[in-house]
């Protein structure tokens, strides 16, 4: 069964899709026509390096695409038809076909090439608009906030997961800080908007960590830490270097006495470099930690790690947090 808070809204894999949804004949029709580029990049190709590199480079999207939903992410897509124009443009030589006018060569490249700059416009406004969203919030302009949050959702058409994100921020955020003092209907609701935000952007895009991180702090709020911590499995699975997911599973860990389990989720962040996420609140926890456990090794790597990431003078690490 498909789990609401899982990948599940695709079969990952794009012929399987294309059979829930429209049959049998939708799956071979996509085969019938890599047989026929097969056969004409074998007649293409007589030693011309560039059309084997572009049909390759395709034919590595399509073979990723029978375990992932490739063909139903926008940007993958245009890229795809923009490739495929262009692999079609340079071996079109080895079939043969009427001559067309010039005219009609020209508007058979340039319109798919204008169709993928008008979806990526679309989705690079999008961004634009999340992140000015994202100032506004740091700036506690709400009503700024959300009106970018709309712009953002409207600019992508719905299709980008990140205004669905930032957008169930705010509910959850109230559900954190004034839960305890909402009504029993008011909880409710802010419950299922959230819930109902976080569905649409894993719809969106099944692998975005923030989705399972967010639906952990949400069964924190209602009371389910093993929920939560299923959430966060996932989200680490999905991003091993989310330092908030990792810092969260650890601490609910420690909270339900199993210390040492704690202590293994803390040192596995070792492994990673971190560049998005602040990594001193984690070196300085596992560090401190390391050192009440009498892991002077798992320390020295915690201390190494964060100066490594932040060049201090000498002496200055006494000022990172639990060295």
């Amino acid at each position: 069964p498909q789990e609401s808070y899982s990948g599940g809204f695709m079969a990952h894999s794009d012929p399987l899709q294309f059979a829930a949804e429209a049959g049998l004949a939708a799956p071979l029709l996509f085969y019938v026509f890599l047989v026929l580029a097969a056969l004409r990049m074998v007649k293409a190709w007589r030693g011309d390096p560039l059309a084997l590199s572009v049909f390759c480079g395709l034919a590595a999207m399509i073979v990723h695409a029978h375990v992932d939903f490739n063909l139903y992410s926008a940007p993958v897509l245009a890229l795809a038809g923009l490739m495929l124009g262009w692999w079609l443009r340079i071996t079109e030589g080895a079939v043969a076909a009427p001559v067309k006018p010039d005219i009609v060569r020209a508007a058979t490249f340039a319109l798919p090439v204008l169709a993928a700059l008008f979806v990526a416009q679309g989705f690079l406004r999008s961004e634009y608009h999340a992140n000015v969203a994202k100032k506004a919030a740091l700036a506690g302009d709400m009503p700024a906030y959300a009106a970018e949050i709309e712009a953002a959702n409207r600019a992508g058409w719905g299709w980008n997961a990140r205004p669905y994100i930032m957008a169930a921020s705010l509910p959850l955020g109230v559900l954190e800080s004034q839960g305890a003092v909402l009504s029993p209907e008011e909880n409710r609701a802010l419950t299922a908007q959230v819930k109902d935000l976080l569905d649409k952007a894993a719809a969106k895009n099944g692998r975005l960590v923030a989705v399972p991180a967010a639906r952990a702090r949400l069964s924190l709020i209602n009371g389910s830490s093993q929920e939560a911590k299923e959430f966060l499995l996932r989200a680490l699975a999905f991003d091993p270097q989310h330092l908030p997911s990792r810092m969260a599973l650890a601490d609910l860990l420690r909270r339900a006495g199993d210390a040492d389990a704690s202590y293994e989720v803390l040192k596995e962040g070792l492994k990673w470099r971190y560049v998005v996420h602040d990594p001193a609140a984690y070196y300085g926890l596992l560090g401190r930690v390391a050192l009440e456990r009498g892991d002077r090794e798992a320390a020295n790597a915690a201390r190494a790690a964060a100066l490594r990431k932040m060049p201090v003078a000498t002496g200055a690490a006494a000022e990172l947090p639990g060295f």
